[in-house]
């Protein structure tokens, strides 16, 4: 009889485990990007670039999320640098900026594919602290 609900219970305890497994996700689910942090201290006239891996064949690009500050501001347009010619080549995308105050802020970087609606695939996002 022990044997019995040994068997019983063993199977009941597998047969658990298996729906526990076959349980997944809801293929509506969004995926969380991944989150690139820093923090970046400088002097006021000091400039910084702000350098992002990315594929720009497959449409994805780095773009600036926050507003202009007051603390820093960018120079010139972004640049994208290609690591070669190949048509499949990843590229650097650089922003530079420049401190022309004391003070904090923020920036923030998402990568996405422009025209498409899905939310972006990672985020940076960088303190600046400038001293006088």
């Amino acid at each position: 009889m022990l044997r019995k609900a040994a068997r019983f219970l063993f199977l009941l305890v597998m047969a658990l485990f298996l729906v526990a497994c076959s349980v997944s996700e809801s293929p509506a689910a969004e995926e969380t990007p991944s989150i690139i942090g820093e923090e970046i201290e400088i002097r006021v006239g000091e400039t910084f670039t702000i350098s992002r891996r990315g594929e720009p064949v497959a449409g994805y690009l780095w773009a600036i999320e926050t507003p202009p500050s007051a603390i820093v501001e960018q120079v010139g347009e972004m640049l994208v640098e290609l690591d070669s010619d190949d048509e499949n080549a990843e590229a650097s995308f650089v922003y530079t900026y420049r401190a022309v105050s004391a003070g904090s802020t923020y920036i923030k970087l998402i990568y996405h594919q422009p025209f498409e609606s899905t939310p972006p695939t990672a985020i940076y996002e960088a303190t600046i602290l400038v001293s006088p």
